[in-house]
């Protein structure tokens, strides 16, 4: 090595989830490389691919093997990007190479086999190396993977990498990116050039916080009732943004809503809005990511994958609707994109903001505390009160003999707002056309053979089907456990609801929106037609209260508030006011607006704030219970999950961590509540039991940092559920 030439590398390799690590490689004289680069490197008896992390002055360990060859021409990642993935690798506790590949395009190579070639005459060599050089230098160009297959009894890549340090091979691992075709019409398409609309006072005040931000950077809560504006102010903290020669970031909570925001933002940003998420198309994928790293998209638009877009000069990140429990991926790495779009926005020096109507806890306590900034916008765009909220108590209208699905003053307003051509929306958070399938002579409910819980029925297509493994059985025309054909179906969910709409009110054109009517694309296709008054009801499921701009709403109906509200989960009224208050602030954007919340826990406290539209108070008690329970934000939680299908071997595995867990606990001194083994409350789901481990304490990351976790165990470090 040259004076000065860094000798060593560190490298995510793209292993076995076992390793939280990253590895030593020497960099050989012949490659040149840079923090950022994919490379491919030996690992074990394979060829892997690998992204150098950083150099190194001296290896971690003893041993070091070289790096065999560059896996494209440039750096894939910026040092900022390098640096938050590092940080979600150590905090989230997964794979460095799976934090960093959130990064990476989705043409990146899952694996690799390298094209070797002879590059010099044979010198003295062993009969084995003599035999794998032969095999090399008999073709132009031979696959690694052919020359395994051929000498299956021998170590092949130690004598490539023998043979390689000799000079006498040369490992070459082309990656041709995948440039899509694209025509001036794709590459410009936008709407025509929109003027902003004046602020109003409430959205100036709230200006004159947000502006100095984008010049400074740091994170604020834009804290605002639903219709009060927060999207203009988004557009113009993205124009000021845009004039300083930097670029923006723009997450929405769900796929189906990506569209709708987007169109808002390319009517201010013609032609300079690129959508991004992992529905696209492969080509309109790269299409997307190419318009971005070129500078030509200055505004990035879509879902929490869009927080990894391949995006230079980043001046802002926006979050709307930043509660929402879809910010959380689900699977590994288990990030939250919040935390990491705070890192990201400190690692590039970018304004970060939080839009919500209804702020999670933590990030409302960290605004009043002063961690984040607070600003706030108190009333609506038009000036019109919020929508009036009724509360119907459903044990009233069963004593006055209404056994109905829709209360008197529902029915009452929801016929009233159909005479007068108005749009309704029509809210309750469960799928299908009854939720539990009873026998009414023994007790018998029809249960998934595969998941502890029951089936829920559904009209369409006239099955039984478990909503955790989407198992479907037939309806059985007798009761299985005792022959008796007084089988019923109760409870109700959204299939029903349409149904008894359109039997009460023939020809009303009824639209429904939950997950069991297609994907994001057939989502977009009916709010589409929604918004464009081709449907007079909408019956839906939490999508519909989501960040909905509708001006024809003016009803919703909340069919039954209580679902979700009583598990045994320390966010579930978070969740059910979140949602309720959201619901209700559909109706009414253009003026007016009622809603109905009917309910059997019309006393409930959330509730009672949801009906006012009243952050406030929910948080303000809220808060009390967090603090009594040591729930977050006065403390954190990482939950560990295990699954098998022998429940023994679960409930073993559990009580060997539990005593692992308390075993590190004592020798650290540190407090830590732990929290079972416990089986989950979904306690078995695709026929594999879960049992889980809840730890609690001020700084429980660093505490499982020191305990060797099996990688069996699923890792979730701040989960948005415990059941």
């Amino acid at each position: 090595m040259g004076t000065g030439r860094p000798a060593y590398a560190a490298v995510a390799v793209d292993a076995p989830p076992v390793f939280l690590n990253l590895f030593s490689y020497r960099i050989p004289s012949r490659l040149t490389v840079s923090p950022g680069c994919a490379v491919v490197v030996p690992f074990g008896a394979r060829l892997v691919p690998g992204i150098v992390v950083a150099f190194e002055e001296q290896p971690s360990v003893a041993e070091v093997r070289d790096l065999a060859a560059p896996l494209g021409d440039e750096p894939l990642l910026t040092p900022p990007q390098i640096a938050v993935a590092c940080w979600l690798a150590e905090y989230y506790r997964c794979p460095p190479f799976l934090a960093l590949r959130l990064w990476l395009p989705p043409d990146f190579p899952k694996q690799v086999d390298p094209r070797l070639r002879a590059t010099g005459r044979a010198a003295t060599l062993t009969p084995p190396e003599r035999a794998v050089f032969e095999a090399i230098a008999a073709g132009p160009h031979v696959r690694f993977s052919d020359l395994v297959a051929r000498d299956r009894d021998g170590p092949v890549l130690p004598i490539v990498e023998r043979l390689v340090e000799l000079g006498l091979v040369a490992i070459e691992a082309p990656w041709r990116r995948v440039a899509p075709r694209t025509t001036a019409t794709e590459e410009t398409a936008s709407v025509a050039p929109a003027t902003p609309p004046p602020l109003t006072p409430p959205q100036e005040r709230a200006w004159g916080q947000l502006a100095p931000m984008l010049a400074t950077g740091g994170a604020a809560l834009l804290f605002g009732v639903t219709g009060a504006g927060k999207t203009e102010l988004y557009l113009r903290a993205l124009a000021e943004t845009v004039r300083r020669g930097r670029r923006g970031i723009v997450l929405a909570p769900e796929i189906a809503l990506t569209p709708q925001l987007a169109a808002r933002f390319e009517a201010r940003f013609p032609g300079r809005v690129a959508v991004l998420h992992s529905r696209l198309p492969d080509r309109a994928r790269r299409l997307a990511r190419q318009r971005i790293q070129s500078g030509e998209a200055a505004v990035v638009v879509g879902p929490r994958s869009a927080l990894f877009a391949p995006i230079a000069g980043l001046g802002l990140i926006v979050l709307d609707e930043a509660h929402d429990p879809s910010f959380k991926q689900s699977e590994t790495p288990r990030y939250q994109a919040r935390d990491v779009a705070r890192r990201l926005a400190e690692a590039t020096g970018a304004a970060l903001l939080f839009g919500s109507a209804t702020p999670d806890v933590a990030s409302f306590h960290a605004a009043r505390r002063g961690e984040i900034g607070l600003i706030e916008l108190g009333e609506r765009v038009t000036g019109e009160r919020l929508p009036e909220v009724t509360v119907v108590d459903l044990r009233a209208e069963l004593r006055a003999g209404n056994r109905g699905i829709f209360s008197r003053q529902l029915r009452e307003q929801l016929a009233g707002a159909l005479a007068r051509r108005e749009q309704v929306i029509l809210y309750l958070n469960h799928r299908g056309a009854a939720s539990v399938v009873l026998c009414r002579d023994c007790g018998y409910t029809a249960r998934c053979s595969r998941c502890d819980t029951v089936l829920t029925y559904h009209a369409s297509p006239d099955r039984l089907i478990c909503h955790l493994c989407n198992g479907r059985r037939t309806i059985p025309a007798v009761c299985p456990a005792c022959g008796s054909r007084r089988i019923r179906f109760l409870g109700l969910g959204t299939e029903r609801v349409v149904a008894e709409v359109e039997a009460e009110f023939p020809g009303v054109r009824v639209l429904r929106l939950d997950s069991d009517v297609g994907g994001p694309a057939e989502h977009e296709r009916i709010l589409r037609a929604f918004a464009a008054g081709e449907g007079d009801v909408l019956v839906g499921t939490q999508l519909v209260s989501k960040g909905l701009d509708l001006a024809g709403v003016s009803l919703v109906g909340v069919v039954n508030a209580d679902v979700g509200l009583y598990l045994p989960d320390f966010r579930a009224p978070e969740r059910v006011f979140q949602q309720l208050t959201q619901a209700v602030g559909r109706p009414g954007r253009a003026g007016g607006g009622a809603a109905i919340v009917q309910t059997y826990s019309p006393d409930h406290y959330v509730i009672r704030a949801a009906a006012r539209h009243d952050y406030l108070a929910f948080y303000e008690q809220e808060i009390v219970h967090r603090r009594q329970q040591r729930y977050p934000p006065f403390s954190q939680l990482v939950r560990l999950l295990y699954a098998n299908f022998n429940e023994e071997r679960v409930r073993g595995e559990a009580m060997a961590l539990r005593a692992r867990l308390e075993t590190h606990r004592r020798a650290q001194g540190v407090e830590v509540d732990i929290l079972g083994p416990a089986p989950s409350f979904f306690r078995r789901i695709r026929g594999r039991y879960r049992w889980q481990i809840v730890l609690r304490g001020d700084d429980v990351v660093s505490f499982v940092r020191g305990v060797t976790i099996p990688p069996a165990w699923q890792i979730d470090v701040d989960p948005e559920s415990l059941l």
